[in-house]
């Protein structure tokens, strides 16, 4: 088995070239060869040739998983997509079916007079007291508030 050390240039600043040294191990003689006459007919060295395979390699393999990443997405949109059309549909017809129900609260008419006479039942808290303290809203009111208020 044949071993090959190369230096490749992993950072590039402005016009700073930093090279760091990163050992590549071929194991096979075949390739270290074909490496070796590739970049002679390119006229480049053998670091810059590997660089280059590297490079290219990396952004094809990330290019792919970018193009898996939105199929899987669109998937999953899909799904989504068909999900909430069946809860919309669910709810429509859970909305339906309530329409034919009898509504949960019925509004009755309070007899005030009635309502004024009838004993109550003991408020601890004074709760009812407050509300027969407060003052009522009527027309009247709202007359001598604008009055007041002009003046």
């Amino acid at each position: 088995m044949s071993y090959a050390v190369f230096d490749i240039i992993l950072e590039r600043e402005e016009d700073v070239i930093t090279m760091n040294t990163f050992s590549l191990r071929l194991h096979s003689q075949g390739l270290r060869e074909l490496v070796r006459e590739v970049a002679d007919s390119e006229k480049i060295s053998q670091n810059e040739l590997i660089e280059q395979a590297v490079a290219h390699e990396v952004l094809l393999r990330g290019a792919t998983l970018v193009d898996d990443l939105e199929r899987a997405a669109e998937r999953i949109a899909e799904l989504t997509d068909a999900e909430y059309a069946k809860i919309v549909d669910r709810s429509l017809t859970d909305f339906a079916e309530g329409e034919g129900l009898a509504e949960p609260l019925q509004a009755h008419k309070i007899d005030i007079e009635a309502a004024a006479h009838e004993e109550r039942e003991v408020d601890s808290l004074g709760v009812m007291a407050a509300f027969d303290s407060a003052p009522t809203y009527s027309a009247q009111t709202e007359s001598a508030r604008a009055k007041s208020a002009e003046a």
